[in-house]
């Protein structure tokens, strides 16, 4: 059962086995992402693909949202919110 602090619709239904996976959400993602990239990356120029500065931003959001996603296994949800939340603040304090 979860926790009295879920409000969420399957808080009526104490037979319907919990939250839905996370991969549900990774699906949604990665349909949506699909359809952008369907329409959006043909109309980049092919010199834009070859840029240092492009891959290692993918790669810095790529680990961010990995450690991100596994952080809430380690630590409370909460805390790894609160840091998500200031990363523009981080952002403007490094620039």
């Amino acid at each position: 059962m979860w926790s009295s602090a879920h409000d969420g619709p399957l808080a009526q239904c104490p037979d319907c086995g919990g939250p839905p996976f996370a991969g549900t959400v990774a699906v949604g993602d990665l349909l949506a992402f699909s359809i952008m990239a369907w329409f959006t990356i043909p109309k980049v120029a092919k010199a834009f693909w070859r840029s240092r500065t492009l891959w290692l931003m993918v790669a810095i959001v790529i680990f961010r949202t990995v450690f991100w996603t596994l952080s809430g296994r380690f630590t409370q949800p909460y805390l790894a919110q609160m840091v998500n939340l200031l990363a523009p603040f981080f952002v403007v304090l490094f620039d």
